[in-house]
């Protein structure tokens, strides 16, 4: 059901707040105690255990005023009874300050009470836990013998009674003896019992039920949501009891005492349950003289009455005042109770809910709406949800509390001034400047705001607090930050109590961006030659209207060789504008012997052994210059053998080294010349960046060198 879906959320986000909650004295389990239970054995009053996610096959028991709670929430931490056996046990000794929380208790099993918790004699805490799928006789999910603990915010689901026939009943909670036990704010749905399929009081003086979400239990008896028997001054208020099945009373079925207060029955609503026989939504039995029955809204469509007060042993009716006794298919009062419509504030007509299989909410035609007494006894001061009580709904400038469990807020109304915004352009990753929306209660009272949720690309701030008084305003603060290009939009919604609440403001944004893209006759990857050059034809898009200006840069281009960009700037807007990136590569070469140049060498060089004996080189040739170009034949024949001796000698000591091989010549390299390496082979990933502020989209190029 819906109403359960929303409870068991509910449920698991009250859990988170138990986190926070400090201890002087933590233990932790596995990591200082192997199992819960040893860690309560160690523990001493006051000390907090701490239990990891995990699956534990235990049965517990404790007996201290200690909490024992979760770490993970009780989806990931499971308590397994195994089938044998109560699960938790819960008994007295410092009871008051005990707490057990955050936990999954199922698979329990008794012949007696209590197959999944069982209290007795306590007054602990017992809250956020799911208690399911637990077999037993009596109080299958959870027993309370003479205890008067808290049962807050659990989900009881799925219990059923398998180990005997009659008994006191109680497939989900079982309250028996004198018990001040509080029972609120718990989902319980879809248990099975002899009687009192999803609560049964028996001989139980005190307890309150209140704020539950009680749909879909089945009693084979009486009592298919709630049984009563011999229970006395017990208040239920405030809950949504729905879809219920029994032979008689398949809502509510009640067995009041000779000479006693039977139960207080206030702002119910009891709707869409099922009997076979009488009462559909409620059933009185016993002495019901001084059963209090006020502002409940009780509702169905069955051929057996909506309300049977059964005679036979006392005629005397309760006292019904101010509610809405409907039946769409049948009467609506029956036995003792007949005629009751019409008198003391009591009405039939359509309660017009929401939705009348899902959602229990009035709507504002509703005839529920203001038409309880704000007089009643017990009367809750806020609904099941949590929003105040006594509000004047209709609108007709009186407060008075609505029937039924849910109160509309009808005189209270709220103004948004925009009812809707569009933030223009704005960069994806970046986050725009602020907008804001303002809420003005124009209402005739306090407006409850439990919650103000927004959607999408989208983020709020307000001062609005959780209530906004009458004639208030309060601003929401909201910014835009695309997480993509194009046109955005969210919901911005304001939960509230106010007429028509929920509500909501339209959102809308255009979210621009710009990206690097091969140019049309591009492409982002190449292939040359060690020496050769890679040109990269690219464009930068403007997308959904970005306009500003780009700084490009290429990184990554391997050893010897280099990267440019040609702008290394530009302005996008518009048509995609062009730009290159080009990466030059180095070829390798030979270095040649002679000359520190791959130029050609000169016809002569000095030779490192000219270099030690520089005059005798000079010389030498200077003469044998001299012996060369005389005229005369005798001084050419004296010098002439001198002067080519000499010559011979300044060449061998200006063009050889002695101790070195013969010299390499340009057009004949030797395989001992150096090499000078360039651009090695292989395949490179080179990135392009272009970015605009503290924005940066890239591209990656591939080159591949030969």
């Amino acid at each position: 059901m819906l109403t359960l879906s929303l409870r068991l959320a509910v449920s698991s986000g009250a859990f988170l707040w138990l986190g926070s909650i400090a201890s002087a004295s933590p233990i932790a389990v596995p990591a200082d105690q192997p199992t819960i239970q040893a860690a309560i054995d160690a523990a001493v009053t006051g000390d907090v255990i701490t239990v990891a996610p995990g699956t534990y096959h235990e049965h517990i028991q404790l007996r201290k005023a200690i909490t024992v709670r979760s770490a993970g929430g009780p989806i990931v931490t499971i308590i397994d009874g195994d089938g044998t056996g109560t699960v938790v046990r819960l008994a007295a000794n410092e009871p008051a300050e005990a707490t057990f929380a955050g936990f999954t208790i199922r698979n329990g099993r008794s012949s007696d009470g209590g197959a999944g918790i069982w209290i007795s004699g306590s007054a602990a805490t017992v809250e956020n836990n799911f208690i399911i799928d637990n077999r037993g006789c009596t109080g299958v999910g959870v027993t309370i013998s003479f205890s008067s603990p808290v049962i807050r915010g659990n989900t009881i689901l799925r219990n059923l009674q398998t180990e005997c026939s009659g008994g006191t009943g109680g497939g989900g909670i079982l309250v028996g003896g004198v018990s001040t036990a509080q029972i609120l704010d718990n989902t319980i749905a879809d248990n099975r019992s002899q009687s009192g399929g999803g609560i049964s009081l028996f001989a139980a003086d005190g307890p309150t039920i209140r704020g539950n979400v009680i749909s879909g239990n089945t009693a084979e008896s009486e009592g298919g949501g709630i049984a009563t028997a011999n229970a006395i001054r017990a208040v239920i208020a405030d809950n949504v009891i729905v879809g219920n099945a029994a032979d008689e009373g398949g809502g509510i079925a009640t067995l009041v005492p000779s000479g006693a207060l039977g139960p207080r029955l206030i702002n119910n609503t009891i709707a869409n349950n099922t009997a076979r026989a009488n009462g559909a939504q409620l059933l009185i039995d016993g002495f019901p003289g001084q059963t209090q029955i006020w502002n409940n809204v009780i509702s169905g469509a069955t051929t057996a009455a909506s309300v049977f007060c059964d005679p036979l042993r006392d005629r005397t009716p309760p006292a019904l005042r101010f509610n809405d006794l409907f039946n769409a298919a049948g009467p609506a009062d029956g036995g003792s109770c007949t005629g009751s419509v019409g008198h003391d504030g009591n009405i039939s007509a359509d309660p017009l809910f929401v939705d009348p299989a899902l959602d229990f909410h009035l709507t504002l035609a509703s005839p529920a709406v203001d038409a309880g007494s704000n007089t009643a006894p017990f009367l809750p001061a806020t609904d099941i949800t949590g929003f105040p009580r006594i509000l004047d709904g209709n609108a007709d400038g009186t407060a008075t509390v609505d029937l039924g469990a849910h109160e509309l807020g009808g005189a209270l109304r709220i103004t948004l001034v925009p009812t809707s915004l569009t933030f223009p352009g704005q960069l994806r990753g970046t986050t725009s400047e602020p907008q804001i929306v303002t809420l003005t209660n124009t209402g005739d009272g306090p407006v409850a705001v439990p919650r103000i949720a927004i959607t999408n690309d989208f983020t709020e701030t307000h001062t609005c607090g959780t209530v906004v008084a009458r004639g208030a305003t309060c601003t929401v603060e909201l910014r835009f930050a695309p997480t993509a290009a194009g046109p955005r939009t969210g919901t911005l919604t304001i939960m509230d109590n106010a007429l028509g609440g929920p509500h909501t403001v339209a959102l809308a944004g255009l979210g621009s961006d710009f990206a690097i893209e091969p140019a049309p006759d591009g492409a982002t990857s190449a292939t040359v030659d060690a020496g050769a050059t890679a040109t990269y034809a690219l464009q930068l898009t403007a997308l959904s209207g970005f306009s500003g200006p780009v700084e490009l840069a290429c990184n990554g281009a391997p050893d010897r060789s280099t990267c440019s960009v040609t702008p290394t700037s530009l302005t996008a807007a518009g048509a995609p504008t062009a730009f290159t990136v080009t990466v030059t590569t180095t070829a390798p070469s030979l270095a040649a012997l002679l000359t520190s140049s791959p130029a050609a060498p000169s016809p002569l060089t000095l030779s490192p052994d000219l270099e030690r004996w520089p005059a005798l080189g000079l010389i030498a040739a200077l003469v044998a210059l001299i012996a060369l170009t005389r005229h005369r034949r005798r001084a050419r024949h004296r010098f002439a053998v001198p002067a080519a001796v000499l010559l011979t000698i300044a060449l061998g000591c200006g063009g050889h080294n002695s101790s070195a091989p013969d010299a390499p010549t340009a057009d004949a390299p030797t395989a001992d010349a150096p090499t000078i390496p360039g651009t090695a082979s292989g395949t490179y990933e080179l990135t392009v960046t272009a970015a605009s502020g503290a924005e940066i989209r890239t591209k990656a190029l591939s080159l591949s060198i030969r």
